[in-house]
């Protein structure tokens, strides 16, 4: 292997000129494309990362907001209990007053009943006892006849009871 000084000497010189060609001509573009996309790939991961924020500050209220409809869906079950509790107890208390109402007006009026049969039966004795003694007082018997009115008159005050 021989080096050929000549072609050696184009061809650094044909390196150098292309490099200074480059340099000129298309390294400023290039370095200035390649800090464009650096540019635009740095601005949409801030971008990717102001938006990961704000998905989780919304998450963050949306959590908290259904916390809070949770707490006051809670809340609204237990004042409804608390008022059905309440109405029960009312509607209890109400029909409770009424049973021992309705339970005082039936003595009441089983009393009267029970009164004015008493007055009716006291009413008939004395009735057949008035009409006992004048039919004896009209009338002197004998001690058959005695029997015999008596049973009758038993009869008699029997039948009148009943009716």
């Amino acid at each position: 292997m021989s080096i050929h000084w000549g072609l050696a000497f184009w061809t650094v010189v044909t390196f150098l000129v292309l490099l200074v060609v480059l340099k000129r001509f298309a390294w400023k573009p290039l370095l200035s494309s390649l800090d464009a996309r650096e540019k635009s790939i740095r601005d949409a991961i801030e971008q990717a990362e102001k938006s990961r924020q704000e998905a989780q500050k919304t998450l963050q209220d949306a959590q908290e907001k259904l916390a809070k409809s949770g707490q006051e869906a809670r809340a609204m079950l237990d004042n409804a209990q608390a008022q059905t509790a309440r109405l029960r107890e009312q509607m209890m208390a109400e029909t409770e007053r009424e049973c021992t109402q309705l339970k005082t007006q039936v003595q009441l009026q089983i009393s009267q009943a029970r009164d004015k049969a008493i007055q009716e039966i006291w009413s008939q004795m004395a009735t057949i006892s008035t009409e006992l003694a004048g039919k004896l007082l009209h009338r002197s018997l004998r001690s058959e006849d005695h029997s015999q009115f008596f049973a009758e008159s038993l009869a008699d005050m029997r039948k009148r009871i009943q009716s």
